[in-house]
């Protein structure tokens, strides 16, 4: 039933339009998942400038876009010291009085991850 003021030709449009969908099996707004993970970081380069320690690497590449970066930090008996993510393509480290490593690998917004690439970092003297 059609409520009074509503007009006829619209309801019956909207109708047409619904069932074509239906019947012809069209998906709308259908795109093709993303699962290409980006590279991986191709270099870690670590600074110690002024008493702060910091490592960069070159930017990732994707097939989409890449959303950020997981960085890791272990100790040299392998024991995560802590993870976080940043958002760009460098990270200030805290003092540490013992060596340990850092891992980098990049995510996209579908959830893709890159290989890890890690550096080596001396103990602060």
């Amino acid at each position: 039933m059609i409520k009074k003021g509503r007009s006829f030709k619209k309801v019956v449009s909207c109708l047409a339009v619904s069932m074509c969908l239906l019947t012809s099996g069209l998906t709308v707004g259908a795109y093709e998942a993303d699962t290409t993970p980006p590279s991986a970081p191709s270099a870690i380069y670590f600074n110690n400038n002024c008493n702060q320690r910091t490592i960069d690497w070159p930017d990732c590449t994707d097939n989409v876009k890449v959303a950020g970066y997981t960085v890791s930090i272990y100790d040299a008996t392998n024991k995560k010291y802590s993870t976080q993510k940043v958002y760009a393509s460098e990270c200030t480290l805290g003092p540490v009085t013992s060596e340990y490593y850092v891992y980098v690998s990049a995510f996209d917004d579908a959830g893709n991850k890159s290989a890890s690439t890690y550096i080596r970092i001396p103990a602060q003297q």
